[in-house]
């Protein structure tokens, strides 16, 4: 009797040692979770895990006295959490290449975007050297004015969204198309410059 009765205790004593690890040690779900987890979190686990690991190897009195179903735990975060940052490098360096183009793409839209900026027509232009002169890349003006909506279909305005008065709306100018304009304009003779300053939206 005495025997199965230390049978027995020592049987619910691995079942509830085998509890407290299911419950630390992370399942399938647990990882899929962890896949869709930002990476910095997961290099964070990674590193958490293997500096366990390492110290426990190293025989660090700190973690003697760890169970070995921990450290189990430990080199299992180590292994998905290492795996998440192998996948985020991986899909880096994948799409590397064409984010490289599509900057190589967007560089060259730019330059072309800035190089029409002379077949504006005369009052268009006004309103860039305006804004230009008055120093100021957001500007407000009337709802859908008629000088702007060519600019802004042609991408030298932006319209700003949200809710705001139709008399005063605000707008702005794209930092490339700003950038040109403030270093152009700004070299015009000041006669020319004066003549700039008046307000170019009228009802």
């Amino acid at each position: 009797m005495g025997e199965l009765g230390g049978l027995g205790r020592r049987r619910r004593r691995g079942a509830a040692i085998a509890g407290q690890a299911a419950a630390v040690i992370p399942s399938l779900k647990d990882f899929t979770d962890a896949m869709s987890a930002s990476w910095p979190v997961a290099l964070a686990a990674c590193i958490g895990s293997a500096a366990v690991l390492v110290g426990e190897a190293f025989g660090l009195h700190y973690l003697s006295t760890l169970p070995d179903w921990l450290l189990g735990a430990a080199f299992l975060v180590c292994v998905f959490s290492g795996a998440v940052v192998a996948v985020a490098i991986l899909r880096f360096l994948f799409s590397l290449p064409r984010k490289m183009l599509a900057a190589r793409r967007r560089a060259k839209w730019k330059r072309k975007h800035v190089e029409e900026l002379q077949f504006l027509p005369p009052q268009e232009l006004h309103v860039l050297a305006w804004a230009a002169q008055c120093g100021t890349q957001v500007f407000t003006a009337p709802y859908n004015h008629q000088l702007l909506e060519p600019l802004i279909a042609k991408g030298y305005v932006q319209m700003i969204g949200g809710h705001h008065s139709i008399v005063n709306w605000p707008y702005r100018i794209p930092d490339h198309i700003w950038e040109q304009a403030s270093n152009e304009f700004a070299s015009w003779p000041p006669e020319e410059q004066e003549k700039q300053l008046a307000y170019p939206f009228q009802w």
